[in-house]
């Protein structure tokens, strides 16, 4: 098949126009052709469907995908981010092209793809899952799916942080009580040292706090850089109604960062006079030295 064929399937499949890609498998184009740009192949296209034109909002790229799937692609083929076909549907939230993914619908002759199926925990080039990006986005279903066909809900990316880290840092409440449900490790410390309840506490998501802390999460799991605690990052950020929640967790309010030094002391020396009133109140020891 031609250079031209080639970019023709591409294309076709860009705009998800599944005559024009059926007709160019029937004369042998390479159903695993890449692009020059993102080097993704058609299927990797039709799975994320992300031309973002009006004009092709209304395709049915999931019977595209079925087409593809027929041909025996290569399903672990990685884009230029790394990504395999699966990762895109998942990361783009296309339930229906993520089950045909993973072998879970079949067509009309009992077969999509015989035994061909995507792996579940295939990574990207920062170590995130399906299972993670779809976490992130609250694609609930698809959530459920990918647990249902074994990924791991502790899957950790490159930088240590699992599904339940990053749908916390995105305010995902759903999301976060779905994958607790299902005993996501409510502690997990990234290679920071960050847990979901700091990132919580960091990105301002009071009702995320909120609930970690009524889940048992720990108040006194301290980042590896500073070694300052949730509280810690609340006082510091002005996130007063957060600081307000830890301390009736009981939070420790003596806890010492990495150079030894209590939080009561710090906003006394730093002027910031309501910290400091409310850890006087809960009693925290005061200052030998300022």
């Amino acid at each position: 098949m031609s250079s031209d064929a080639s970019r023709r399937l591409l294309l076709a499949s860009i705009k998800g126009d599944v005559g024009a890609v059926e007709e160019l498998l029937a004369r042998k184009a390479d159903v695993n052709v890449r692009d020059e740009v993102f080097n993704r192949t058609p299927l990797h296209w039709a799975a994320a469907n992300e031309c973002g034109d009006d004009e092709y909002a209304a395709t049915d790229y999931a019977a595209l995908v079925k087409l593809l799937l027929k041909h025996r692609p290569n399903l672990e083929c990685e884009d230029g981010r790394k990504r395999t076909p699966l990762l895109c549907a998942a990361a783009a939230g296309h339930y229906s092209i993520v089950r045909l993914l993973l072998g879970r619908d079949a067509g009309d002759d009992g077969e999509v793809n015989g035994r061909n199926y995507a792996r579940v925990d295939a990574s990207d080039g920062d170590g995130r899952t399906s299972l993670s990006w779809a976490a992130e986005q609250g694609y609930s279903t698809i959530v459920m799916l990918l647990l249902k066909e074994g990924a791991n809900i502790e899957s950790a990316d490159n930088s240590g942080r699992t599904p339940l880290s990053w749908a916390v840092w995105n305010g995902r409440e759903a999301m976060v009580e779905l994958l607790l449900r299902e005993r996501a490790h409510i502690n997990a410390q990234d290679k920071i040292g960050w847990t979901p309840l700091l990132w919580a506490v960091v990105r301002r998501h009071e009702t995320i706090v909120e609930f970690l802390l009524w889940q048992g999460a720990e108040t006194e799991k301290k980042d590896k850089e500073n070694g300052w605690t949730p509280l810690w990052w609340a006082a510091r950020m002005g996130h007063m109604a957060i600081f307000r929640q830890l301390l009736k967790k009981k939070a420790d309010v003596n806890s010492k960062d990495t150079g030894g030094q209590t939080l009561l002391a710090w906003a006394i020396r730093n002027g910031v006079d309501d910290v400091a009133q409310l850890l006087s109140e809960e009693r925290a020891q005061l200052p030998s030295t300022i």
